[in-house]
């Protein structure tokens, strides 16, 4: 066996053995399973003459060379280099791996790898684009305060949907005090803004709209403060 690996868990009848990479820039767990010690014994053998190749190369992350009967377990927990990946890909979603992986201080393979795992499991869900709004001809940007007649939920959800169809409609969200939902609206121009506050109103429920207007904006980041310091535990 590899000294890298080590088997975390077997049993006899359907066999099944786990093993993990002890190192930790790389550290992924692997599973497979089989139903004879024979096959066990193979798959084992596989397994080290895996690791051996790309421990050599480097290419933990190179899914083309994974073997088909080893499939890496998801990790749930995070560590400072996950962290310090999601605060640069938040940042910049176009850096490049290798400048990210430099960030991380760790090497290019396994920090591909972390990314994938980190969209596989929820935590990044997407990359965009900041767009200059005003140079698409959208000059205004303003908040309404919606208030309904009811706060059934079949209400609730009609207006959602309603007003998710908008595109000017660009946040929808429910909240508790002083109304039922805070919207962000962008418009093209004073008309604009006007005829989407006019179209608010006479929304299905609705009982009362208060627009607030932005007269300018200091401060618009996106996503949330990720603290590199104090890293989840386990």
């Amino acid at each position: 066996m590899h000294p890298l690996i080590s088997v975390m868990a077997l049993t006899i009848g359907r066999t099944m053995v786990a093993c993990k990479v002890s190192e930790p820039a790389n550290g992924v767990c692997y599973r497979f399973i089989t139903n004879s010690p024979a096959k066990l014994y193979h798959r084992l053998e596989r397994l080290r003459q895996f690791c051996n190749i790309i421990t050599q190369i480097g290419l933990w992350a190179d899914t083309s060379l994974q073997d088909p009967d080893i499939c890496p377990m998801q990790r749930h927990k995070l560590d400072r280099i996950d962290l310090v990946i999601l605060d640069n890909l938040q940042e910049n979603g176009r850096i490049t791996n290798v400048d990210l992986a430099s960030r991380a201080e760790i090497s290019a393979p396994p920090c591909l790898r972390r990314v994938r795992a980190l969209e596989n499991n929820g935590y990044i869900h997407g990359y965009h684009a900041s767009i200059d709004a005003a140079k698409l001809g959208y000059t205004e940007m303003f908040f309404a305060l919606v208030g309904l007649s009811s706060q059934a939920q079949v209400v609730l959800q009609a207006f959602e949907q309603s007003v998710s169809q908008w595109e000017e409609v660009r946040e929808c969200h429910m909240i508790r005090g002083g109304g039922d939902f805070l919207i962000k609206l962008v418009a093209r121009d004073k008309a604009h803004r006007d005829d989407l506050t006019m179209r608010l109103t006479a929304n299905d429920n609705v009982v009362t709209v208060s627009t607030l207007e932005t007269i300018r904006t200091e401060k618009s980041l996106p996503g949330v403060p990720v603290p590199l310091e104090n890293p989840e535990q386990d």
